[in-house]
């Protein structure tokens, strides 16, 4: 099956809001929806946001990228 909806996130050094934002999402995913994360080399804790929600809910539903140099 394919995807419906792709919800892109640019992020760079903004963990906490990234943890809020991503809250009030995952709780309307399904399997026709994916949140894509392009991380633009964050110095804070932003990738273990990410790691922590892609444990809880699975590289399915959450994907991230992050850019080898600040773009």
């Amino acid at each position: 099956m394919y995807q419906l909806l792709t919800l892109a996130i640019p992020t760079r050094n903004r963990s906490h809001f990234l943890g809020e934002l991503l809250e009030s999402i995952v709780c309307q995913l399904n399997n026709r929806v994916e949140i894509f994360i392009s991380d633009n080399q964050s110095t804070d804790s932003t990738q273990a946001t990410i790691f922590n929600y892609i444990s809880r809910y699975g590289d399915k539903f959450i994907r991230c990228f992050r850019q080898s140099t600040n773009i």
